[in-house]
């Protein structure tokens, strides 16, 4: 196998980065001794929605686990374990409306947490703390797009007989789109995209919303694809409406300002350019 380090100028790879009735169990104090005198509407939806680029899958959830506590106390009024929507059907959104306490709470929201492919550090339950919840870690040694786990927090004042929340859920993941196209070089030269490898993409995470540290002990594995596909040439204008290859990642921090094939992430392309093959 031939190996060149200018391969690159040869193939176009445009890269996009993003940062993509029900069963349920659920616990509450009574609200004739606790003091409920306040309504809470929630509304829960995926931040994906509102991007241009989301696919349909990232743009739902298929399970949800909620959560609202006082901020004062760390007590919780109430929560609901949704492990399935309707005929195991993913939705949208959410609504749920619960009478509470006037005291100013903190809402969590975790969606698909009960996708086979997120292993959390615990076992979610009706009685899952604030304190857990803060702590809790997520590891996937595979990601789909109808899997990839949401996290939302919210601190409501409930101020008023009657008050609304929007918990907006943020993915964990960055997405990595990949568009592959041979130059006007090679326009009458076979090319054939071998396999497309991602190294160093990050495994595990905190659970947290807006996280911005990598965990302390990542989990660096990497992602290969046989593609075995011709290129054609790059025309210009827009591009496809799906892109050739979707990769996902956790967070990955690593600044140094050297590359480190341990920790650097980055994209190994196999190729076979008239009947020869590089990488």
């Amino acid at each position: 196998m031939k190996r060149k380090s200018d391969i690159l100028p040869f193939i176009y790879m445009l890269f996009i980065a993003t940062l993509l009735g029900a069963c349920s169990e659920k616990i509450s104090t009574t609200d004739e001794d606790s003091g409920k005198s306040a309504r809470l509407t929630i509304s829960f939806h995926p931040e994906s929605a509102k991007e241009s680029r989301a696919t349909d899958a990232t743009e739902m959830f298929s399970s949800l686990a909620l959560y609202i506590f006082n901020k004062d106390d760390g007590y919780c009024e109430y929560s609901e374990l949704i492990t399935t929507f309707a005929e195991g059907s993913s939705v949208e959104e959410y609504s749920r409306s619960v009478l509470v306490t006037p005291t100013t709470k903190v809402i969590y929201a975790i969606g698909n947490y009960n996708s086979v492919e997120n292993e959390l550090s615990l076992t979610l339950s009706p009685n899952t703390t604030m304190e857990q919840l803060e702590e809790m870690m997520v590891q996937n040694t595979t990601f789909t797009d109808n899997g990839l786990l949401m996290i939302g927090k919210e601190e409501v004042a409930i101020n008023q007989a009657n008050v609304n929340a929007d918990v907006i859920m943020e993915r964990l993941v960055a997405r990595m789109d990949i568009y592959l196209f041979k130059n006007e070089k090679l326009k009458d030269i076979e090319v054939n995209v071998v396999s497309v490898e991602l190294v160093n993409l990050i495994q595990n995470s905190q659970c947290k919303y807006q996280v911005q540290d990598m965990p302390a002990t990542p989990v660096i594995g990497r992602d290969n694809r046989n593609i075995g596909k011709a290129l054609s040439g790059y025309t210009g204008g827009n591009l496809p409406e799906t892109p050739d290859l979707i990769y996902y990642s956790y967070q990955n921090t690593a600044t140094t300002g050297t590359p480190n094939d341990n920790i650097t992430p980055y994209i190994r392309v196999t190729v076979q350019i008239g009947g020869d093959e590089y990488t």
